[in-house]
């Protein structure tokens, strides 16, 4: 018995500590829709929408990916949805858009995932194009280190386009959408980054619409 609790220490302290964290969150309680309230809706896609939510019992604000099971499955589209869940349950990294909840009703699958209020690189092309050379040195240098994290971990993204890119409130780049990610050669035990590159200043704060996730 003490040989196999040194074993499950010694396995629990090779995992990175951004997993645990979430298992132990996740394990705490299991959400449900009832523990999220919807304030509005802020984006659509072709299985569903995004709302803004809130926890009820914390107050924090989330993007909440809501998919019709009716609609994934008329479109053979379960295997991209799990896809998604599960390569985001398993990164952690600054710029990527941080996955917390994933849960279901009788008629639809739920996403909770961080909310970025500055809207999505599509948005800021339209609306400051063209953009300061300083902003797109910084969108390519943030957008380059999040695809090298995912090879890092045997990742290939597959669909990397403006409307996947989202805006911090502080101007940073956060990738976004594994629905047709998939894995590539895989040499070990994933590893989560903590940090990004050295302090670089993202381009100044812009308003946007609020867009923290897109329905596949």
């Amino acid at each position: 018995m003490a040989g196999r609790k040194a074993d499950l220490a010694e396995a629990r302290a090779s995992l990175p500590r951004a997993l645990l964290r979430r298992a132990a969150r996740r394990g705490a309680h299991k959400p449900s829709i009832a523990d999220f309230e919807f304030l509005k809706p802020i984006n659509r896609g072709a299985y569903g929408r995004v709302f803004l939510g809130k926890k009820k019992a914390t107050g924090d604000i989330y993007a909440i990916k809501v998919m019709s099971k009716q609609a994934v499955l008329l479109k053979n589209q379960a295997s991209h949805i799990r896809t998604e869940r599960d390569i985001a349950a398993r990164t952690s990294h600054p710029f990527l858009v941080n996955f917390f909840y994933a849960f279901q009703t009788r008629d639809s699958l739920y996403m909770v995932m961080e909310y970025l209020p500055g809207g999505d690189l599509g948005m800021q092309l339209q609306a400051h194009a063209p953009l300061p050379e300083q902003w797109v040195r910084v969108y390519a240098a943030e957008t380059a280190v999040a695809i090298g994290y995912l090879h890092s971990q045997g990742i290939i993204h597959r669909d990397l386009k403006p409307d996947n890119l989202l805006v911090s409130s502080t101007g940073h780049l956060k990738l976004t959408d594994f629905g047709l990610s998939s894995y590539g050669r895989l040499g070990g035990a994933p590893t989560v980054a903590t940090t990004g590159p050295p302090a670089t200043p993202g381009p100044p704060k812009t308003p946007g619409s609020g867009l923290a996730a897109t329905p596949a």
